[in-house]
């Protein structure tokens, strides 16, 4: 067998799989996890903003619609900037797992893998936990004051607020997140599976490894 030409095959998969990761993790960022804090195309879309009007009328008070804005807004560039911070550990991680195995032991790469993912994913969730709890208190339950028209904030309304925003808000989101990384590990492990079998049948049947 020609060692020179196989390394040079094992070097071109390693660099195959170097681009899966990284486009399955930006397809992740970008298609699964960002959309779940943009804001939506129609005003009726917004969950957080209509609940916010939802409790108010319930207490009410009057909300200051354009404070809410610029809240939501700077609240929704401070997670898209954190989710940067994801996107890089996340390839970073798993590259460098990856330039860790050989593909003279095809195997060890799933396994490698699988185990990265489960701490990726543990860790990736208890990130962005953390950040929406100090994304809520800063941008709203710290300014709540400010999004109230006729300064009549009551406990009740910063109560209902704070455990919407604190408790189910953020355990959907988390659940949602939780599915997608799922999905997106899947379909990563499933895409590696499919270019070890390529890698090994090339090896076994091509010529040029004579």
């Amino acid at each position: 067998m020609d060692t020179t030409i196989l390394e040079q095959h094992k070097q071109i998969y390693m660099q195959a799989g170097k681009e899966l990761i990284t486009n399955n993790t930006i397809a992740l960022i970008t298609d699964d996890i960002l959309p779940l804090f943009a804001m939506p195309p129609l005003e009726t879309m917004d969950l957080m903003k209509q609940r916010f009007f939802s409790i108010a009328k319930t207490e009410n008070l009057i909300l200051n619609t354009e404070n809410l804005n610029e809240q939501l807004l700077a609240y929704r560039t401070f997670l898209a900037e954190k989710m940067d911070i994801i996107k890089q550990q996340r390839n970073t991680i798993l590259t460098q797992a990856l330039e860790k195995c050989s593909y003279n032991q095809p195997d060890q790469i799933i396994k490698k893998l699988k185990k990265e993912l489960v701490k990726l994913d543990k860790n990736i969730k208890k990130q962005i936990k953390q950040w929406l709890m100090e994304a809520n208190k800063t941008y709203f339950l710290d300014a709540m004051s400010t999004l109230i028209n006729d300064d009549k904030l009551t406990s009740s309304f910063t109560k209902e607020i704070t455990k919407y925003l604190q408790t189910f808000y953020i355990k959907q989101v988390i659940e949602m997140i939780d599915m997608k990384l799922l999905v997106k590990d899947t379909t990563l492990l499933n895409a590696f599976k499919e270019q070890i079998e390529r890698f090994i049948f090339t090896t076994e049947n091509s010529h040029l490894f004579d």
